[in-house]
């Protein structure tokens, strides 16, 4: 019987493939696209407030439930204000009762 010989790659000298399955081969990337578009974004400024209340609502991390209210009731109070309020333990529904009422808290009290 003949030995069968073990093949290897010619790249890497590793046995179970060859130069073209080989996964040490470089990758030839030589497709240039000379044809990209450049799109200029514009954002009218009402949009750019409402980007910027939505980080700030990130980052004081206030549910969407209640951003929502808030911004519905025509953002009444300041977002850290919010926060604040929410980190005095609140439940939702006096957050939200606070949001609605607090523009009439000089009739109020």
């Amino acid at each position: 019987m003949e030995d069968k010989k073990i093949k290897k790659c010619s790249l890497c000298d590793e046995a179970g493939h060859n130069i073209r399955t080989c996964p040490t081969k470089p990758i030839d990337d030589t497709f240039i696209r000379d044809d990209y578009v450049h799109e200029e974004v514009v954002i009218n400024s009402k949009k750019e407030l409402l980007m910027q209340d939505l980080l700030n609502r990130d980052a004081y991390d206030i549910s969407t439930d209640l951003f929502r209210n808030w911004l519905q009731l025509r953002r009444p109070i300041q977002l850290k204000e919010l926060r604040y309020v929410i980190d005095r333990g609140l439940s939702n529904d006096s957050i939200k009762l606070y949001i609605e009422l607090v523009n009439d808290i000089d009739e109020l009290y």
